[in-house]
């Protein structure tokens, strides 16, 4: 758990941009820039889809560069590593993907739909299942699925 909840963490602040929903998409809009995250939630759920319970989070900094490369000041977490990002499309959704590579073998990707992205505004989200077999815990209760939303602005 230890190990997941700050990856998840980083990978909630690295995304942190998104395309408007009452915007249509924008070709001149890009996710490039400096984002502070306003609100953060996680969400955990058991293997029965039971609500554990959630965190909620703020108030970092997320920069995505035009060269593919994520970094973050997390507050909570002292996390480093080679973190890069994709953005995709895919069925008429938005998708950016975060990549982090702790340089010990320990590769960690999340995908999360953009659902807003403008010029000042993102909101992302992203549904995480687990492997049953490799459970972690939230509050000692084992869980197999993580809902990840995020507001940025800028």
């Amino acid at each position: 758990m230890k190990k997941v909840i700050p990856a998840i963490l980083l990978c909630l602040f690295l995304f942190a941009c998104k395309k408007d929903k009452n915007s249509p998409a924008d070709a001149s809009v890009s996710i490039v820039g400096t984002w502070t995250v306003n609100s953060s939630n996680i969400s955990f759920y058991d293997k029965n889809d039971k609500f554990l319970g959630s965190e909620d989070t703020g108030d970092d900094k997320v920069t995505f560069t035009n060269k593919g490369v994520v970094t973050g000041t997390i507050t909570d977490d002292d996390i480093s590593g080679t973190n890069t990002y994709t953005v995709s499309s895919s069925g008429g959704k938005n998708y950016l993907k975060i990549t982090t590579d702790d340089g010990h073998q320990n590769i960690n990707s999340v995908t999360y739909e953009i659902i807003t992205l403008t010029a000042h505004n993102l909101e992302l989200k992203s549904e995480n299942i687990y492997d049953p077999d490799m459970p972690d815990t939230y509050n000692g209760v084992y869980y197999t699925k993580v809902i990840l939303n995020v507001k940025a602005s800028r």
